[in-house]
């Protein structure tokens, strides 16, 4: 297989599901409508212990903010209710809560930072 017909075909699968990718046209559901977007989260340090895994994923209204995925994160995992004071970043900039996501986003969440 050529290089250009390698890349083009590993374009076509997607890295949320690592399944094939489909059009608008051939899967009208309200994510490929774009009315739902799919984020990665990447959880660290004690954060990863109190979701129980370390990277999930989460599919969202589109428009969502990063405030909005806390909470829906807050109500999957319970044990992250009490936490309030995450640090939120998408891709490798840290993020205000309302910052909208974008369909792909990779989420990280890091427990405050403290220092000695």
């Amino acid at each position: 297989m050529s290089k250009a017909a390698e890349n083009s075909e590993q374009k076509n699968i997607s890295w949320f599901t690592g399944q094939p990718r489909k059009s608008a046209l051939q899967d009208p559901t309200p994510s490929a409508l774009g009315l739902e977007v799919q984020v990665r989260i990447k959880f660290y340090s004690y954060y990863k212990d109190l979701a129980g895994c370390s990277v999930t994923g989460q599919v969202v209204h589109a428009g969502s903010n990063l405030g909005k995925l806390l909470s829906e994160l807050k109500v999957r995992f319970p044990r992250l209710a009490a936490e309030n004071s995450a640090l939120l970043a998408v891709g490798l900039d840290y993020q205000p809560r309302t910052y909208v996501l974008q369909q792909g986003d990779e989420v990280s969440i890091f427990p405050p930072v403290q220092g000695g």
